[in-house]
C-alpha cells in the first residue's frame, strides 16, 4: 500500500499514475512467485470470508484497509478531473474504483491458473496483462 501511495504522490497526469499503479498491481517478472503467493492468500481468505456464517475475527481490518486504497486512489481521480487527462463525460471515480477491481480480480484469476491454462507464449500471463491494461486505460483516454 505504501508504494501505492507513493506513486499517487507522484509527478504526472492522473492517466500516467493511474497507468503505474496497475503495472504495481501485476509486479515484477522477478518477483512472479511472490505475486502467485500473493494472490492464492487472498483468493483464499476472500473465498473463506464470502461463505461464513458470521463476520472474520479482524475483517474490519481488511475491509479498512480496502477504504484507504480508495482514498488513497481519490487523488488520482480528483487529478484526473483537473488535468484533462482522462475523459470528463464519464464516472471517473465509479471507472477508476472499477478498473481496479476488474484488473486486480483478473491478476489474482490468471495468476492462480497460470499452471493449468496458459501453456502457449503467444497467450502468457504477461500478455494478458498488458492486453487488458491496455483495454482498460483506453477507456479513460480523452
Amino acid at each position: 500500500m505504501h508504494t501505492v501511495k507513493g506513486i499517487v504522490s507522484t509527478n504526472g497526469s492522473a492517466y500516467e499514475r493511474l497507468e503505474q499503479v496497475l503495472d504495481y498491481l501485476m509486479g515484477h517478472p522477478t518477483e512472479k512467485e511472490e505475486v502467485w503467493k500473493s494472490a492464492r492468500f487472498r483468493e483464499a481468505f476472500e473465498s473463506y470470508a464470502s461463505f461464513a456464517k458470521k463476520p472474520l475475527d479482524g475483517i474490519e481490518e481488511y475491509i479498512e484497509t480496502q477504504r484507504v486504497i480508495a482514498l488513497i486512489l481519490m487523488k488520482i481521480i480528483e487529478d484526473g478531473k483537473v488535468d484533462g487527462s482522462i475523459r470528463k463525460d464519464i464516472p471517473i471515480k465509479e471507472a477508476i474504483i472499477t478498473i481496479i477491481n476488474a484488473y486486480g480480480t483478473f491478476g489474482n484469476n490468471i495468476s492462480l491458473k497460470s499452471a493449468i491454462s496458459y501453456l502457449e507464449e503467444d497467450i502468457a500471463i504477461h500478455i494478458q496483462q498488458r492486453m487488458l491494461k491496455e483495454m482498460l486505460l483506453s477507456y479513460l483516454r480523452p
